[in-house]
């Protein structure tokens, strides 16, 4: 019985150590798919060599105390571009009846539409940013994380992008 109950301990352990390896593991890339012609997994130094002429810096004041902090990145609006849409049909500015999901490693999702990503683009840009004050994003944020418009508004560790096309999901619910 000892026995029995002893290889159920350090079954369990070996479990839960492997379970955390799986969660500190460095999160490195972003995955874009969906309804996107080049679908493809991006570093922060795949999106800088690509995107150099791009990169941007906002400042903003985030938190209670008003923190001041440069965040450097590049438009999400010019990522996703580079996905290049799948579209079935060709009507004047189809692209921006598609749907944006952004999810966070731990399943959290934030969900746009591209028109409204497009359409603030110059005044508010939505930055996907992968460094603040100089230096890189702290472990626990990385790979990227998205910066709305100036303001505090953020999502953390991105990983994974999926595009949706609005009118395709639109007539198969009819």
């Amino acid at each position: 019985m000892r026995l029995l109950i002893r290889f159920f301990m350090v079954g369990s352990l070996a479990a839960l150590l492997s379970t955390v390896s799986v969660f500190s593991q460095e999160r490195t890339s972003l995955e874009i798919r969906g309804d996107v012609q080049k679908p493809r997994s991006w570093s922060v130094d795949d999106v800088k060599k690509q995107f150099a002429g791009e990169i941007q810096t906002m400042k903003s004041t985030v938190g209670s105390e008003k923190e001041e902090r440069a965040s450097t990145g590049i438009p999400l609006v010019s990522l996703l571009k580079a996905a290049e849409f799948k579209t079935e049909e060709t009507p004047k500015h189809y692209d921006l009846s598609f749907i944006v999901i952004i999810e966070a490693h731990d399943g959290y999702r934030a969900y746009f539409t591209f028109a409204e990503l497009a359409s603030g683009a110059k005044e508010n840009p939505v930055l996907l940013i992968w460094e603040e004050n100089g230096k890189p994003l702290p472990e626990n944020e990385r790979p990227f994380r998205l910066r709305a418009g100036g303001n505090d508004r953020s999502i953390y560790c991105i990983t994974r992008i999926t595009l949706v096309d609005g009118h395709k999901l639109a007539n198969s619910l009819k």
